[in-house]
């Protein structure tokens, strides 16, 4: 139990340590009013060596492109029903729902908040991709 702390509070309120060892967001960036602010604190968070493991859904910024599959066509319905409510819920959220945080534009984003080191791994999932990414 000292080696372990858990927040469960939005990751923008990530205390600026430089100690965390590893930071996993599953699922959950699409999600954020502000992931932005999210990865500010955690590139505050996380230690010179530190890792961070992101899942997000699969996607692509092209739009055609992800309605092409039928999966993620889907996807885009479950963005409005459940997604964007909650990335909408602050009057400054990003809202970019379940297939808004393609690699590109996580990549994007990561880089700003100071990350240096972004790799996505070939992980055999047909809904989720999977991203180490380390300052």
């Amino acid at each position: 139990s000292h080696n372990v702390t858990i927040h469960l509070a939005g990751g923008e309120e990530l205390p600026a340590t430089n100690d965390v060892e590893l930071v996993m967001t599953l699922d959950c960036l699409h999600d954020m009013p502000r992931p932005d602010l999210a990865m500010a604190a955690i590139r505050g968070a996380i230690a010179a060596d530190g890792t961070w493991l992101v899942k997000e859904i699969r996607s692509s910024p092209e739009w055609g492109k992800n309605l092409r599959n039928p999966m993620l066509a889907m996807m885009y319905s479950t963005s409005v029903a459940t997604c964007m409510a909650s990335a909408l819920s602050t009057p400054d959220g990003m809202g970019l729902g379940t297939l808004g945080l393609d690699p590109e534009t996580l990549q994007a984003m990561v880089t700003e908040a100071g990350f240096n080191r972004f790799h996505q791994h070939q992980v055999d999932d047909p809904t989720n991709l999977y991203y180490e990414i380390r300052p």
